[in-house]
């Protein structure tokens, strides 16, 4: 083969990776507490580009279609996507609702008809448009810690984490803050080696973490909260029923194939996880609370940890600074923690917070 049929070839391969097919859905916008459909909303469909080989000098085009919703709440949506990755979001919402998103994992489309049309093009996806109800300004942070950012008190077995939810930062040695408003103990067990193939082998590990918020009357609440539903998961918190700790397990444990035993790894972390959380619970002589903030963590914690080596530990969460209000309806714009604009990110639910 030439050199010039063999660069012909190559262009044609890499114009084939950025050749994009139609992809149609339809969605369907209703407010989120009655189910009605909701009429003359605008909706924008994005659609996935990949560049291919003309990344190396430009961005990928931007493609989105912008239409409104008709009597029935539906609108239909298309535009050319080489990927079949698509989403839709409602960004300019009617007065009195929050903007809304659509997740649906239905939306990554995989194959084509042979008319090239991305399949099922009959697909309508729906977006719930919650209503402001009483929004106020709370404190977001992204609780994170990696071993690469220093994990001090992990000695090879145990390791005890102290968070500061007031102060947005872990104590000492990790950091400056000064009240532990949660506790994360982790201890590790090291078990049998596991003999995969004649010259593979592998350790079995377990972690236990476990999650306590320390204090009479403090405590957390575990809530269902599943992918795919944007906007504001928990209003408020509930007055009474918190439990003070939970145990969280991950590690790598044995498992049969067949007739061979194997290792995988496991994880109790759960991202659809939320809590509601009360601390600096205080109470009179007469056993009344007369003092206790309350807030939320989206998407539970995350934990890591490798044979050796606790990794990592992170939680998102928000908190009403005021003693005893129970409202965590954020306004999704002012985070009373202190920071630059270039240091805020965007959650999976649109809402701001710092990492």
């Amino acid at each position: 083969m030439n050199r010039t049929l063999t660069v012909e070839i190559a262009f044609v391969c890499m114009v084939s990776l950025c050749h994009a097919d139609i992809a149609k859905f339809t969605v369907s916008v209703i407010d989120d507490i009655t189910g009605e459909p909701m009429k003359d909303v605008e909706v924008t469909a994005g659609f996935g580009v990949d560049a291919g080989w003309k990344a190396w000098t430009e961005s990928a085009p931007i493609v989105e279609d912008v239409r409104h919703t008709d009597q029935s709440g539906l609108c239909r949506l298309k535009g050319e996507t080489n990927t079949g990755e698509t989403w839709a979001t409602v960004r300019h919402p009617p007065s009195g609702y929050y903007s809304g998103h659509c997740y649906d994992s239905r939306l990554a489309f995989k194959e084509k008809s042979l008319f090239g049309v991305w399949q099922p093009d009959d697909l309508v996806v729906t977006i719930r448009l919650q209503r402001v109800e009483h929004p106020i300004p709370l404190k977001a942070r992204y609780a994170k810690l990696t071993r690469w950012s220093g994990i001090k008190s992990f000695d090879g077995t145990n390791c005890v984490l102290r968070y500061d939810l007031m102060a947005g930062d872990w104590l000492p040695p990790e950091g400056t803050g000064t009240m532990a408003d949660v506790v994360i103990r982790t201890h590790l067990k090291l078990g049998e080696t596991v003999k995969i193939t004649k010259s593979q082998c592998a350790q079995l590990y377990d972690y236990t973490s476990t999650i306590e918020f320390p204090g009479e009357g403090n405590g957390f609440i575990e809530k269902e909260c599943p992918k795919g539903i944007s906007g504001i998961k928990i209003r408020s918190a509930p007055e009474i029923g918190y439990l003070p700790k939970k145990d969280i397990h991950y590690g790598r444990k044995r498992v049969m194939r067949g007739q061979s035993e194997s290792a995988e790894d496991y994880s109790e972390c759960n991202d659809a996880t939320c809590y509601c959380f009360r601390i600096r619970s205080k109470f009179d002589e007469n056993g009344n609370l007369v003092d206790a903030y309350y807030g939320k963590i989206y998407g539970g914690f995350d934990f890591f940890a490798g044979t050796t080596k606790f990794v990592s530990a992170k939680f998102l969460y928000y908190l009403n600074p005021k003693s005893l209000d129970r409202n965590l309806e954020w306004d999704r714009k002012t985070n009373l923690f202190d920071a630059p604009e270039k240091k805020r990110r965007r959650s999976a639910e649109g809402e701001i917070f710092l990492p």
